[in-house]
């Protein structure tokens, strides 16, 4: 919408120009109530508000003496307010004087509106933003976020570094001692676990030691009882073959000339017992007693001496002539039994 005096944009709802002062008829009632609004009871006619610099502001927020903030209608919207109490009213424009009926009428100049004095509320709003400023400079000073030192300042930072280096050396000096402890704490252990490790490994060595002790004190013994074995073995052979030499001595005694020494060999077979009990040497002779029968003729010079002297003996085959095969059962029954009982005991004739 635009202002019909001066032609300027202004709101709908504003009854005043804040321009040229002139009323918005679009936001009242009628001409009558337009009329009766525009004088008041004394005569005098109502104007809206005006800023300091001649400019209406209507949105421009102002404080009031009871320190409430109202808002001001702006050139587009809202109701204006109407001034503080203890500001100045602005005198109402000069009626237009009607021309005579008949007579052009002329263009009326937009009239400026009176200016305003200022509102002590801007003094207290002014007050209030160079404390603010007058704050922040301390909350700065006294934080320094910057790292800047100011003079005030200098003796704290310069007696800190003691405190902080004090603190340091009794903490450096507690965790020292701390830690020497536990090294003194870690060598003991170490040393108690050294020591029960040697103990123990003079332990297992002493263990060691007895076990090969008995060992070798069970080979002794073994190795003596083995000797003594041997020993004994030995004597009891000594004395066998010096009571087989024995009866071989009087074995070998001259015989009758008509002697044998197993008459029935030919005809009866003797017993392992009855063959056991002569000796060595009888068996010997016993044995070939049975081939000199056929006139076998020996390679040994005892048995020929001994055969040759016997009267029923006629050398007839030598070795290579004689025939084992002429014996009979009995005889050659009584040759094995000999013959087993000769090698057990490991003759020499055999």
């Amino acid at each position: 919408m635009f202002c019909p005096n001066c032609n300027e944009r202004i709101n709908s709802t504003q009854r005043f120009c804040p321009h040229c002062g002139a009323r918005n008829p679009a936001a009242g009632g009628g001409a009558a109530e337009d009329g009766a609004a525009d004088v008041g009871r004394d005569g005098t006619q109502e104007m809206p508000p005006a800023s300091a610099d001649g400019e209406a502001e209507a949105s421009e927020n102002t404080w009031h003496a009871d320190g409430a903030n109202s808002y001001q209608s702006g050139p587009y919207g809202g109701a204006p307010v109407p001034p503080p109490p203890n500001a100045t009213t602005p005198m109402p424009p000069v009626p237009p004087v009607q021309p005579p009926s008949g007579a052009p009428i002329p263009m009326q100049p937009p009239v400026q509106p009176a200016p305003q004095k200022n509102s002590p509320n801007v003094a207290s709003i002014v007050v209030l933003a160079a404390a603010a400023v007058l704050l922040l400079a301390v909350v700065l000073v006294v934080v320094n976020p910057f790292g800047g030192q100011t003079d005030n300042e200098t003796p704290v930072v310069e007696e800190a570094p003691a405190a902080s280096a004090a603190t340091e050396a009794e903490q450096r000096t507690a965790d020292d001692v701390a830690a020497e402890e536990a090294e003194e704490a870690q060598s003991e252990t170490d040393a108690a676990s050294e020591a029960i490790a040697a103990a123990e490994k003079e332990k297992a060595e002493a263990e060691k030691a007895k076990a090969e002790a008995e060992k070798q004190k069970a080979e002794a013994e073994k190795e003596k009882a083995e000797a003594e074995a041997e020993a004994a073995r030995k004597e009891a052979e000594a004395a066998k073959k010096s009571a087989e030499q024995a009866q071989a001595q009087s074995s070998q005694a001259p015989k009758p000339n008509n002697f044998y020494i197993l008459p029935d060999s030919s005809s009866r077979v003797y017993s392992y017992g009855e063959l056991d009990s002569l000796s060595t040497y009888d068996l010997f002779l016993a044995r070939n007693e049975i081939f000199a029968r056929y006139g076998r003729i020996f390679q040994s010079d005892d048995l020929n001496s001994y055969f040759n002297s016997q009267s029923w003996y006629d050398p007839r085959y030598t070795p290579e002539a004689f025939d084992n095969n002429w014996l009979n059962s009995t005889e050659r029954a009584n040759v094995d039994t000999m013959l087993q009982i000769e090698q057990s005991r490991n003759s020499p004739y055999v």
